[in-house]
């Protein structure tokens, strides 16, 4: 009898005689791949919301530099207007026409100006301090406005 199956075990092809995995194998090698897939996407959200506010500041950096541009240009007044609680600053270029853009910002960062209304005058601007605070790293970035020029000169701590 044992020579009987070892015989048809041989008459069977080669290739379906190689096991083949079991549930409890595929099963570990599916939670391995899955895992290893899953690792990245754990701290996707908090990477997101970091990432947005490095282009907030970096829109409002712009932003800056072209209405201080456009004051001297244009020899026009303008206003930029922090509000914190909306989360959200207004330029304003009072030229020939009103010119305004809102920027919104993230809901993790919070900004604080000593002034709501900052004053960009053609040919000067009053010297103060904005800070913009990061709710998810806890960083303080400060743009100090250079007096006379408008340059903005930022220092993160």
């Amino acid at each position: 009898m044992v020579i009987q199956l070892m015989m048809a075990w041989l008459k069977v092809p080669r290739q379906s005689r190689m096991g083949a995995f079991t549930l409890v194998e595929a099963v570990i090698t599916l939670s391995l791949i899955c895992g290893i897939l899953l690792i990245p996407g754990i701290n996707y959200q908090r990477q997101l919301e970091i990432q947005q506010e490095k282009i907030a500041l970096a829109n409002f950096e712009s932003n800056w530099n072209s209405t201080v541009k456009a004051a001297y240009l244009n020899h026009s007044l303008v206003i930029v207007q922090v509000n914190n609680s909306q989360h959200d600053i207004l330029f304003r270029v009072f030229s020939q026409q009103i010119q305004s853009y809102h920027q919104h910002l993230p809901q993790s960062l919070a900004c604080y100006s000593k002034k709501v209304l900052i004053k960009i005058k053609p040919n000067s601007v009053q010297p103060q301090t904005i800070r913009f605070y990061s709710k998810l790293t806890g960083n303080n970035y400060y743009y100090r406005i250079q007096m006379k020029w408008g340059r903005l000169l930022v220092q993160k701590s």
